[in-house]
């Protein structure tokens, strides 16, 4: 479970990423926003 958030942004808020990870992601320029991102489907980035 990721415990920290990223740029202000609570992952622990969206239960269904809760339980993955990121892997070999490059967020550097990435902004979510609240509502956009539960319905985003992230292709060679997955969580733990």
């Amino acid at each position: 479970m990721i415990n920290s958030q990223y740029k202000g942004f609570s992952w622990r808020e969206y239960t269904n990423y809760e339980n993955q990870q990121f892997e070999n992601c490059d967020f550097t320029n990435a902004v979510f926003e609240k509502a956009a991102f539960k319905n985003v489907t992230f292709k060679d980035c997955l969580f733990f």
